[in-house]
């Protein structure tokens, strides 16, 4: 079905996030992540997984080719597993915020971290989309709309552009590298291998072509890495896979 076919569903994707728990409420993802090894240090360690088996088939439809209101659908649909990205989409825009502009002015706590806002129309309403710097920074961003901009709505959001690198979260040193590699590789040839940052339970992997870390992202964010461990994906540009990784 078309995504106008789907108008009430889709306008209720802006107000069902909080419902889905994915907003941190007492511990950002930084606390978290720096919490993991100390949890690991008093022998905590979780249940091992020696192989890693991707789904059967994707779960995610996601492409760049998709109107705004198909992404916006198909990002509902996703077992996120209280998940969340660096991706919000702000909805209930009066006049004075419809252009990028001024709503970067409006979001100045955040705003070194705002990389693009693009203007669109989503189910014949103006919504902006906001890429950020990292997931910690979208959440505080989320955060400020709701306790500072109640009029706005708010809610995390699917990408709107596919890049060769992707960003792999959850992936600490008890996730099986070969396999993780060997299952990223069924998708397309990895350049390079894959560039794993330990103490920030993350890793890199840059394909040779675009649809192949697609293919990769829509098959297997939500993949269980360790028991109740889930892989976080999210597409980004190389360069700032050099300097600066994503949350």
């Amino acid at each position: 079905t078309g995504a106008g076919n789907n108008k009430g569903r889709g306008l209720r994707a802006f107000q069902s996030e909080k419902d889905e728990g994915l907003i941190p409420k007492k511990k950002t993802e930084d606390e978290a992540v720096e919490a993991a090894p100390a949890k690991k240090a008093r022998g905590q360690q979780p249940d091992a997984v020696s192989k890693l088996t991707p789904p059967s088939k994707p779960i995610s439809r996601w492409s760049d080719r998709l109107s705004f209101e198909e992404q916006l659908e198909d990002f509902m649909k996703m077992p996120r597993r209280g998940m969340y990205n660096r991706y919000l989409v702000l909805g209930k825009l009066p006049p004075e915020l419809r252009t990028g502009e001024n709503i970067w002015r409006l979001m100045q706590p955040v705003q070194k971290d705002i990389v693009q806002v693009e203007m669109l129309t989503c189910f014949g309403k103006p919504v902006a989309h906001v890429t950020l710097r990292s997931a910690t920074a979208a959440a505080a961003m989320h955060r400020l709309c709701e306790q500072n901009h109640k009029n706005l709505t708010v809610a995390f959001a699917p990408p709107r552009k596919a890049t060769t690198t992707l960003w792999l979260g959850n992936v600490d040193d008890f996730v099986p590298r070969k396999s993780l590699e060997s299952v990223l590789a069924s998708y397309g040839k990895v350049l390079h291998g894959l560039r794993y940052l330990p103490a920030r339970t993350c890793a890199f992997a840059t394909f040779g072509e675009v649809s192949s870390s697609i293919a990769a992202r829509n098959s297997l964010y939500g993949l269980e890495v360790q028991k109740n461990q889930y892989l976080n994906i999210d597409f980004v540009d190389d360069v700032d896979a050099q300097a600066a990784p994503p949350d």
